[in-house]
């Protein structure tokens, strides 16, 4: 398989993903089944996952895209990930390497260290993070959960996801006046959806108080 660096290989797969995030809308239009449509958003998620990993093969590749694309914030340098993925120097040089050269990485320097980050005026920068999103279910839990919630203000990733690194859990820090209860019973119903458990906060405070954004992204905002 040709390297998936390549900006024609990420093209592929956004394509790929665009075709079948065509069709959802459809059956939501066409089918009041809720668990029907539980069944289709399952699948979708599961499509997503397969698709991605059966493009990108190498793991280490992976890892990098969720690292830096999922939140733009995020920074790191060559031993840091070769550290935190439990890779080789090597392979985590040689998929960077890569990236930078197909202009979807930028590089600093502080120190003698090489820092890495997010190029986000690639033109695939939005199209690739979307599909970050969808690989670990936030765009699942924004559109089932989130989107269905009166009086949310904000809501903000923290824990390893917003740090790049890939986890079973999802924590979400909450600002808003909302229904406890219904929220419960939305997440566990998502939950079966992305095999992921997500746990949450609901505090004002710590979301006025967030100071170092390498560790929340906001994924959603009434204002946005």
């Amino acid at each position: 398989m040709t390297d998936v660096a390549k900006p024609c290989l990420i093209e592929y797969i956004i394509n790929i993903n665009h075709f079948i995030s065509f069709f959802i809308p459809l059956f939501k239009v066409f089918t009041k089944n809720i668990e029907f449509r539980s069944i289709l958003y399952l699948l979708y998620t599961r499509i997503n996952i397969i698709v991605l990993d059966a493009l990108i093969t190498s793991k280490t590749r992976l890892k990098l895209l969720l690292k830096f694309f999922l939140n733009p914030a995020n920074t790191s340098y060559l031993r840091g990930l070769a550290s935190e993925f439990s890779e080789s120097t090597n392979a985590v040089r040689v998929e960077l390497n890569r990236l930078e050269e197909a202009n979807m990485l930028e590089s600093f320097f502080e120190g003698n260290k090489k820092f890495f980050k997010v190029n986000t005026q690639h033109p695939l920068f939005g199209d690739i993070q979307a599909i970050m999103l969808k690989y670990i279910g936030l765009d699942t839990i924004i559109d089932k959960v989130l989107s269905n919630i009166g009086n949310l203000e904000e809501v903000h990733l923290i824990g390893d996801l917003a740090e790049g690194k890939n986890a079973n859990s999802i924590d979400l820090l909450i600002k808003g006046d909302i229904n406890e209860e219904y929220l419960q019973k939305a997440i566990k119903r998502v939950e079966n959806t992305i095999d992921r458990k997500i746990n949450y906060t609901l505090d004002d405070k710590k979301i006025n108080d967030l100071s170092n954004k390498n560790l929340s992204l906001k994924i959603f905002s009434n204002n946005r």
